[in-house]
């Protein structure tokens, strides 16, 4: 069984205001497949994504991955089986935190607290707290001159 979602359509659900504008403006997706082994019955769920490219803005990535997390859920309850999951794609994020993206101040407490990037985070451990950096809740973007919502967008004459 193969399920192809739309991202942004499932963003009311989530967030509000601006985050959910820049969020409307990706065209990101996650494509799910659902595998099952024919002699054991043994299902395994595969879904790949490609995350926002810009890392000063590190809360869409966050956002994104918190999306792509419901999608497979929602995906996989409606399937009724059970099944591994993985999680592949391009997620254009690191591990660790960089605070130099980063438009609020880290004291060296939280940076220890917070050492990983939220979609690391979240993928690895499955919860990103609401006080990390990155959070979408928290995060304020540095003042920059106008970036482009997406890499494929064309250039303004």
């Amino acid at each position: 069984r193969v399920h192809a979602e739309v991202l942004s359509n499932c963003v009311h659900v989530f967030h509000k205001g601006r985050l959910r504008e820049t969020l409307h403006m990706q065209d990101e997706a996650v494509l799910m497949l659902l595998l099952r082994h024919r002699a054991s019955g043994a299902c395994v769920l595969v879904a790949t994504t490609h995350l926002f490219w810009d890392p000063y803005r590190p809360e869409v990535k966050a956002a994104q991955a918190e999306l792509v997390a419901e999608a497979t859920t929602r995906f996989l309850i409606e399937c009724d089986r059970p099944a591994a999951v993985v999680i592949t794609g391009d997620f254009n994020s690191v591990p660790h935190l960089q605070p130099e993206f980063i438009g609020i101040d880290v004291s060296e407490e939280e940076m220890r607290e917070n050492s990983l990037s939220a979609v690391y985070q979240l993928y690895s451990q499955g919860i990103c707290p609401a006080r990390h950096p990155e959070h979408p809740d928290r995060f304020k973007p540095k003042a920059l001159p106008a970036i482009r919502s997406s890499s494929r967008e064309k250039p303004q004459r």
